[in-house]
């Protein structure tokens, strides 16, 4: 599988018309206003929601110049309104449109830590650099 580095519109743009063609969508999560639902690094699946499904509790994707995946705390289906906040924040987002969300977050996969291999990568480098230099 390619994997490619878009950002703001180019992104939205690319996943929105993904998604609302009925596929769901791998994205990796960066940051860490949802923690500890979210962490960095964890995958999420994302699907496509219709807006009269959207309820409080989801964690969605809006799109937008700046795309986020953040909870619904608040939606109002008469007026359009949303309001979306970040687990680990204490203040919610700017109200947005409902018409904003691209999709709901379906799956989290959490992958295994890796700190234990990187610990031993770096000890046996610093162990042939020792040993180069002895042997020199």
């Amino acid at each position: 599988m390619q994997t490619c580095n878009l950002g703001g519109k180019r992104l939205s743009g690319l996943v929105t018309g993904i998604i609302q063609r009925g596929s769901a969508v791998r994205m990796t999560v960066h940051g860490s206003s949802m923690f500890p639902t979210l962490v960095d690094g964890d995958q999420t699946v994302i699907a496509k929601v219709e807006n009269e499904q959207i309820k409080k509790g989801d964690i969605v994707l809006l799109g937008g110049v700046k795309p986020m995946i953040h909870r619904v705390i608040e939606v109002d289906h008469h007026t359009g309104r949303l309001i979306t906040k970040g687990d680990a924040h204490n203040k919610h987002d700017v109200p947005s449109c409902i018409n904003d969300v691209v999709g709901r977050v379906v799956k989290v996969e959490r992958p295994p830590a890796i700190k234990i291999k990187r610990i031993g990568l770096g000890i046996k480098k610093a162990a042939n650099k020792v040993f180069r230099k002895v042997l020199d």
